[in-house]
């Protein structure tokens, strides 16, 4: 039964496994116990769609309110070079980087920046 509309991925994590495995249970047991209680014949993919869009219409809002907040100019920040990742020019770490300091435009790794809401700072940038 809960082969049928499943909600797992293909994951070879044994914990994610696990995780899928109790969803499925969840929705059967949340689709048994909305029957009975409500008292009508529906289908179970049916529950499972509405279910699916009640969950996702609670989360969406507050996700979009929180995004709206934060407005980025011309100049969103650091961009992410999607051809090729370059070397840290920070520390000279050697580190691959994918994230650009905002105030230096130069490449800064994960352990020379902090990161504030999506933008990337290093370590000289910070102290000045």
């Amino acid at each position: 039964m809960a082969r049928k509309y499943s909600t797992k991925s293909a994951s070879r994590r044994l914990p994610a496994q696990v995780f899928f495995n109790i969803l499925d249970l969840a929705t059967i047991n949340a689709w048994v116990i909305f029957k009975e209680v409500v008292g009508t014949k529906i289908k179970r993919r049916d529950y499972i769609l509405n279910l699916v869009d009640e969950l996702r219409n609670n989360y969406v809002p507050s996700k979009t309110s929180t995004l709206s907040d934060f407005s980025p100019g011309i100049d969103d920040g650091p961009t992410a070079s999607r051809r090729k990742s370059k070397q840290c020019q920070i520390n000279s770490c050697r580190n691959k980087i994918m994230n650009i300091c905002c105030d230096f435009k130069k490449p800064a790794c994960g352990s020379c920046t902090s990161k504030m809401i999506k933008l990337s700072v290093c370590r000289n940038c910070k102290k000045q």
